[in-house]
């Protein structure tokens, strides 16, 4: 079984700010992306032809027993055992990457099997995970005073993505074709605000 702890530089969409013109901003989007795609590995990228969803296999657990899958979602709860790690997962649609999309509608929850350690500090509550591995029964738990059957995974893959971080390029300066010469922004996109006298607002 083989577990990835995903610490570099994520590509969720929404989640980071490139402000930036024309080709900086075109460049500086590819080299994220790529560099994404680089640090996934084809295990996650690579969806299982004909794989149950967590739906199917929750309402009819017997009969996808034994089928290999790739499926994510959002840490619920770990829990380590003597010499596995029991990790509860409410489930979500995967993007083209693998990664679990951030939605609020889910397929329901699941448990992951994994051989030997996760550490509780790293694989925390809310974290992105995407698993591949098979299907090996049910286990019945309660959700408050609610009993819930969940389909259990045997995973071979595990990976943890990482967190969503913003990204804020300073933008260049900006030529104003009312004023002569270039002015410089610290801050985000130019906006409009006032000139003295004769100019009015830009």
């Amino acid at each position: 079984m083989t577990t990835f702890d995903a610490v570099t530089t994520d590509c969720g969409p929404g989640h980071r700010r490139l402000a930036a013109g024309g080709r900086v901003l075109a460049l500086l989007t590819l080299g994220v992306f790529a560099g994404c795609a680089s640090n996934v590995p084809v295990e996650i990228r690579e969806p299982v032809a004909d794989a149950p969803s967590v739906a199917d296999a929750g309402r009819l657990p017997d009969q996808f027993e034994g089928r290999a899958v790739r499926w994510g979602g959002t840490i619920v709860a770990v829990q380590n055992e003597a010499q596995d790690t029991l990790v509860e997962l409410l489930a979500r649609d995967l993007g083209s990457s693998g990664r679990p999309r951030e939605t609020d509608a889910s397929q329901g929850r699941f448990l992951v099997r994994v051989k030997g350690f996760l550490d509780p500090g790293i694989y925390a509550r809310d974290r992105d995970v995407t698993v591949r591995g098979t299907i090996v029964g049910r286990e019945q738990r309660l959700i408050g005073e609610r009993p819930y059957l969940y389909p259990v995974v045997e995973a071979d893959t595990v990976y943890l993505w990482p967190e969503y971080e913003s990204y804020y390029v300073q933008p260049g300066p900006y030529y104003d074709p009312f004023f002569p010469g270039w002015y410089p922004y610290r801050y985000g996109w130019p906006r409009y605000r006032p000139y003295f006298p004769p100019y009015g607002w830009w």
